[in-house]
């Protein structure tokens, strides 16, 4: 299996949930929260693995649309989440 598999990008979640971006305060043990128009449109249940640096996606919830929140979750479910300097996860 390749590394890119068993990985996603902040920016494919951000495409498929037409999200401005995703933010989260880990150290506070917030959540990450797909965010769009400044608001929080959802969020992504995650495990922390390895050093603790990884984000292993558990579930993806998208508010009042369980449907969709169904479909991302079967589609991102254990994938790492990676993201960049763009997104505000610290």
């Amino acid at each position: 299996m390749r590394i890119s598999d068993s990985c996603v990008s902040a920016e494919d979640i951000k495409r498929e949930c037409d999200a401005d971006s995703l933010f989260a305060y880990l150290q506070m043990g917030l959540g990450v929260m797909i965010v769009k128009n400044k608001e929080w449109i959802g969020y992504i249940d995650w495990h922390s693995v390895y050093l603790g640096d990884d984000l292993l996606i558990t579930k993806v919830v998208i508010y009042g649309d369980e449907e969709e929140s169904r479909r991302l979750t079967e589609k991102f479910r254990s994938k790492i989440l990676i993201y960049s300097y763009r997104d505000n996860i610290t």
